[in-house]
């Protein structure tokens, strides 16, 4: 029963902190990247190219990462 009770508080927990203003402001701003196109795809065999992007931010598909 006590593991039952852990669970649902640790759901909870969770589901509070999603809905915290700093975590919606987040999904706000990743949600404006998106729809402004502010994004790159990588497929799982470029994973090399994925983490140089990361490491370096460079310039792909118009994009820059932020750093």
């Amino acid at each position: 029963m006590k593991r039952r009770k852990q669970s649902r508080r640790m759901m909870i927990e969770d589901c509070l902190f999603l809905y915290s203003s700093e975590i919606q402001e987040q999904i706000r701003q990743s949600e404006e990247d998106i729809n402004a196109g502010r994004y790159v795809k990588f497929k799982a065999s470029e994973i090399d190219k994925l983490i140089e992007w990361l490491h370096e931010g460079e310039d792909i598909n118009g994009n820059r990462r932020k750093g």
